[in-house]
């Protein structure tokens, strides 16, 4: 593909319209050859298009005619900035890989109806919080639809030199087709994404230009907490900062931060023994930190995360923590990151953490006194990334947390090596880990230094019909990398081997698609060196030629599997839980998701024969397009587990010694319920709402105390209060609702009102249906936020 210089010639109006002379122009339309990604992998387009590309020192403009012939079923669904292929519509999409690293690039896509989305994407994943300014235009006539753009420079990273060659693809997608077409084609039987673009020759005597911009913040709040009894009311302010250092790298400052408008968490009730991971929602900590995922030991919700007490000894037998804090408040944070011309990825990121504080209560005086709950804390990750021939790459990361004073502090490194075949069908990975964290000793008065360390590697065929793979892992029992990462459990010693059929284009009159996939693993403690389980599981997913989905899932258990973690015990005292084999089956159908109507379910069950355990599951997703600019989804989430046996307590003797560690046999009942939807007004204003309401019901039958052989034995452990109910069941919901008005009133400027109200009930007394938890819980106090945040993009290119 070749640009042309825009000389003589006005720059366009950027209206769609394509009526400027530079369109105007001989030979300015070229008929470009799509070819199709889906359905039918490798076939040419069923539709026309023409493209046009032009630059001058400011920005690339394109132009795209996308002829059809049945114009009246052009999808024109209205969407949010950035709703991406969410929505019912046509689209054409720019990707541009500015240093050709066949690993990477950026992509700016516009819909039939004038939606913005950009992205970045990684190995062909989606990074949608990342924001650039530029601009679109969209028409259409009895011919088609039409679709301008103007990427500024400013909106992109290249290298600086005096002829530019970026990898470049364009995409048009047609809804009524279900077509997903590309200019170079994208072979799904071949792993990669970026690695498949073609070539942008022609761009001459450009010259990056100072990326500057600022985004200066207003927020006025009005909330009624639950232990308020008045509302109260608070403005914020603050600034985010871009600054491109040069061509290659931009820097990312986060003044005097403020989420009030961050999404809230979908809380579930966890009775496990591993920490529950939630979505980071937080726009600094999502946007363009692909770089920082590298070796997979950062974990940005750490961040702003309020840690264990620092000053826990401090508390008396008399007293007891009667309030803790569960955020830490961010001072500042700025990431740095980019590319050199040589392939070499540089990322940076540090963000400071202020002091927060716990509250005490001596339980026989009633006396109060704060204690440190976290000190200031400094977070840093450094990430460096070389590209290597074939897309490939080796990175270096590292995380360090440095808590003041007598905090824990921690060092974790993670190095990893990838590398493909030319024709990129074969593939090795490795990953090599440390960790260091130390701890105060008060009686020694120094730091205890804590190493561990994690190997994992795999190897195998990733393109074509057959594929395959095996891998293996291993974590030491002291790895850690939980001050900035999220790891479940270490002390593991893990392999396992997997095997594909992938076909895109089946000699069928009824597929368009299938895959399967068939896994064995095993796995087995580090220290002491002790078998835990094998398992075996397949799947399946199929397409018809008219776009319904089946897919279905089995799991199988081999033989008795040995629970180390469930009993929440040091490894060391000896405990575990025997699980004797069992079985999951699950399957699931979606129908044609371009109707008005189209929904996804799911069922499946868990069994184990030798105790008769049985858990069902069911899950519904009913999607209503009511018209091109209101449509809303409505999900139903229901799972019963009867007779389940897991950890519930522990008995001391009056030594203060471990005496029984107390399973219970229990009934768990969980329902989620949701609805969620938006109203478009135009394309840069609408209207977003969330309500969803989670139920979890534990009814505790019976208990029995864990043997060392790890088989359950009868107790006369009890936990029943005066009126004889239960303390261990657990009655737990969250409700919440949010609504969102957004208006981007100019480029890079939004204008957010949202409404956030949140219930939350925990108790021992349980609900007698769904219907009447529905109404219990809005007998519970709440907390209901108002906020209304204008922000303004200033960009250094306009105005100077």
């Amino acid at each position: 593909m070749w640009a042309k210089e825009l000389k003589d010639s006005p720059q366009p109006n950027i209206d769609g319209k394509l009526d400027d002379e530079v369109w105007k122009s001989a030979n300015a339309e070229k008929t470009v050859h799509f070819t199709q990604r889906s359905p039918e992998n490798g076939a040419q387009s069923s539709l026309e298009t023409k493209i046009s590309l032009y630059y001058n020192d400011d920005a690339i403009y394109v132009a795209a005619w996308l002829y059809d012939d049945e114009v009246e079923k052009i999808g024109r669904e209205l969407g949010d900035r950035d709703s991406g292929f969410g929505v019912n519509s046509d689209f054409f999409a720019l990707y541009f890989d500015t240093y050709q690293s066949e690993i990477s690039a950026v992509s700016f896509v516009v819909s039939a109806s004038g939606v913005q989305t950009d992205r970045i994407l990684i190995n062909g994943d989606n990074d949608n919080s990342w924001n650039a300014v530029w601009e679109s235009g969209v028409s259409k006539d009895e011919n088609g639809w039409y679709a301008e753009f103007k990427i500024p420079y400013a909106a992109l990273r290249f290298p600086k030199k005096e002829v530019q060659e970026w990898g470049v693809n364009f995409m048009r997608r047609s809804i009524r087709l279900n077509e997903w077409s590309f200019w170079n084609h994208i072979d799904r039987d071949i792993a990669g994404f970026e690695n498949q673009f073609g070539v942008l020759k022609g761009i001459k005597n450009i010259k990056p230009p100072l990326r500057l911009s600022l985004s200066p913040y207003l927020t006025g709040y009005a909330q009624n907490l639950s232990d308020d009894t008045k509302w109260s009311s608070r403005v914020t302010g603050g600034m985010d900062l871009k600054w491109g250092i040069n061509e290659s790298f931009t820097l990312d400052m986060m003044m005097i931060p403020d989420f009030g408008q961050v999404r809230a968490d979908n809380k579930i009730l966890n009775l496990g023994p591993f920490e529950v991971r939630y979505d980071e929602n937080r726009q600094f900590f999502t946007e363009g930190t692909d770089l920082f995922q590298k070796g997979n030991i950062f974990y940005s919700r750490r961040i702003g995360q309020s840690f264990d007490i620092l000053e826990e000894n401090t508390v008396s037998d008399e007293e007891e923590i009667i309030d803790s804090p569960s955020d830490a408040p961010i001072i500042n944070a700025a990431k740095i990151s980019g590319r050199t011309n040589d392939g070499i990825g540089i990322g940076f990121l540090n963000a400071v953490t202020n002091q927060t504080y716990a509250t005490v209560e001596n339980t026989t005086t009633g006396e109060t006194r704060e204690i440190i709950a976290d000190p200031v804390t400094n977070f840093n990750v450094l990430v460096v990334d070389k590209l290597l021939p074939n897309n490939s790459n080796v990175s270096f990361t590292n995380t360090n947390v440095f808590r003041d004073g007598k905090g824990s502090r921690s060092n974790v490194s993670a190095g990893q090596l990838s590398l493909n075949s030319k024709d990129n069908t074969y593939f090795f990975n490795s990953t090599v880990a440390y960790s260091h964290v130390s701890d105060w000793d008060d009686e020694e008065n120094i730091r205890e230094v804590t190493p561990g360390f994690k190997l994992n590697m795999g190897a195998g065929k990733q393109s074509g019909k057959i594929r395959y793979g095996l891998w293996s892992n291993l974590e030491s029992d002291t790895y850690n990398p939980n001050d900035l990462g999220f790891l479940r459990s270490p002390n593991e010693v893990s392999f396992g081997g997997e095997f594909g059929y992938v076909n895109n284009n089946p000699k069928s009159d009824y597929l368009n698609s299938f895959r399967s996939w068939t896994n064995i693993s095993q796995s087995s403690l580090y220290k002491p060196f002790k078998y835990q389980s094998t398992e075996i599981s397949s799947n399946f997913r199929a397409r018809n030629k008219s776009f319904w989905t089946v897919f279905g899932f089995m799991n199988w258990e081999v033989g008795d599997g040995y629970d180390y973690f469930g009993p929440q015990q040091d490894i060391e005292k000896g405990y575990f839980y025997v699980r004797e084999p069992s079985f999951v089956v699950n399957t699931g159908l979606e129908s044609d998701s371009r109707k008005t109507f189209y929904f996804e379910t799911n069922a499946g069950m868990w069994r184990r024969p030798s105790r008769n355990q049985t858990d069902n599951w069911f899950n519904l997703e009913l999607n209503f397009r009511v018209n091109n600019q209101f449509s809303f989804v409505i999900q139903q989430n229901h799972s019963w587990a009867r007779d389940e046996e897991g950890y519930v307590d522990e008995t001391y003797n009056t030594a203060g010694e471990l005496e029984d560690v107390i399973y219970g046999q229990r009934d768990i009942r969980n329902v989620t319920s949701s609805i969620r939807g938006k109203y478009s007004f135009t394309p840069t204003m609408g209207l977003n709402f969330r309500v969803r309401h989670y139920w979890s019901k534990v009814n505790y039958e019976k208990y029995a105390k864990l043997g060392t052989d790890g088989y359950l034995y009868p107790t006369n452990y009890s936990n029943f209060d005066e009126s004889g109910v239960d303390q261990n069941n657990r009655n737990y919901s969250a409700f919440n609702t949010e609504v969102t008005f957004n208006w981007y009133w100019a480029p890079g400027s939004v204008l957010s009102l949202m409404w956030k109200n949140q219930l939350e009930s925990d108790q021992s007394v349980l609900s007698k249906s769904y219907f009447d938890e529905v109404n219990n819980i809005f007998d519970q106090s709440q907390d209901t936020i108002f906020s209304l945040r204008i922000l303004y993009f200033l960009d250094y290119a306009y105005l100077f």
